[in-house]
């Protein structure tokens, strides 16, 4: 004769979140962004979460007067400086 196997225990967790009423919900990989219109991921290559700081290369116009070259200067300055303080804190 075949035992059907009794049902496990809840764990500690799993009776907490039962009680507090938390459900597991999986988070979508894409996002809608409205600025473009489009479906972006949400992090990665082309991501929603780029704000352009790791841009490797700032474009400056030739015709650009000194306070904007001293505007983007100061930008590239305030990212260096980010990005030293996050190495410093690993």
């Amino acid at each position: 004769m075949i035992q059907v196997p009794k049902p496990k225990p809840l764990t500690r967790w799993e009776k907490f979140a039962k009680l507090k009423g938390i459900q597991n919900r999986k988070q979508s990989r894409k996002v809608f962004d409205e600025a473009t219109g489009e479906w972006v991921p949400r992090w990665g290559y082309k991501g929603a979460n780029d704000d352009g700081t790791n841009d490797w290369l700032i474009p400056v116009p030739q015709n650009a007067g000194i306070v904007n070259k001293k505007k983007f200067f100061s930008l590239l300055s305030d990212v260096h400086c980010l990005k030293l303080n996050s190495a410093m804190k690993h």
